[in-house]
């Protein structure tokens, strides 16, 4: 692997080892979710690097030739006796996506749920985030603030049709490294404009301090985005189930990712 790839698998790997131990797992599970993401992308050593670092969009051809790289890590390591078996699914399936549209299986959002580890999930979201903080060869670096804010919005909801993430598990996420990462501050905060999972627009007013994802909002359109007659303050930690599934720029609004 070249100095990119060495410095992005080694920053995986810190990120797993925190995540684990921050969520309190087993010895056993923290070295697996460490070890797991130095090799994750060990079958990105068998593709020629003016495709891994070419600048321009990569052609289909050879967009196909970087998905297998999952299934070529996983042959390389799949007999290893001294590898935890969550260490050899970490390397095959930590780019399977919620929507279905991961890959090498491209597994369904059941399958997605049922068969792949939540460990193996967490692992997913330590490779996007080390991925968009670092300087890669076809752009610059997002600040930790702006890749979570990202990230939020690759979060699955009854509105999109394209996401990455379980909202569980990005709950883990920021729970466990969010402050961490983003230096002590909220990725979001008062002021912002977010849109929840049920489809309704509101304005942030108050972070619940251990659920980002829940904070205190004023409601201002309904879920197909027509005015409220009357605006009404909720706490987002009294409902549970609603969460934040996007998060707009306060000066130009983004699309939905639907």
């Amino acid at each position: 692997l070249d100095e990119y790839e060495y410095n992005h698998s080694t920053n995986v790997s810190i990120l797993g080892a925190l995540l684990a131990t921050k969520l309190e797992y087993s010895r056993e599970i923290r070295t697996a979710m460490g070890l797991g993401g130095l090799f994750h992308d060990l079958g990105k050593t068998s593709i020629a690097k003016d495709i891994l670092h070419k600048v321009e969009q990569l052609s289909e051809e050879e967009l196909d030739i970087v998905k297998e790289h999952p299934h070529i890590g996983y042959k390389l390591v799949e007999d290893n006796i001294f590898m935890h078996d969550l260490e050899k699914r970490i390397v095959l399936l930590h780019h399977e996506r919620a929507d279905g549209n991961g890959y090498p299986y491209g597994l369904d959002a059941e399958h997605y749920v049922n068969k792949i580890p939540k460990e193996v999930r967490l692992m997913s979201l330590c490779d996007v985030y080390a991925a968009l903080i670092a300087k890669r060869p076809y752009g610059e670096p997002y600040t930790s603030r702006d890749a979570l804010r990202i990230m939020l919005n690759m979060l699955e909801a009854p509105y999109k049709k394209v996401y990455h993430f379980l909202p569980a598990d990005f709950r883990d996420f920021i729970r466990a490294l969010g402050l961490r990462i983003d230096s002590g501050n909220y990725f979001i905060g008062p002021g912002d404009l977010v849109r929840l999972n049920t489809g309704e627009v509101a304005v942030i007013e108050e972070m619940n301090r251990l659920y980002p994802l829940n904070p205190k909002i004023r409601v201002l359109t309904t879920r197909d985005k027509q005015p409220v007659k009357r605006q009404i303050q909720i706490d987002m930690l009294k409902n549970y189930t609603s969460y934040i599934a996007n998060v707009y720029e306060r000066k130009t609004e983004k699309k939905d990712t639907a």
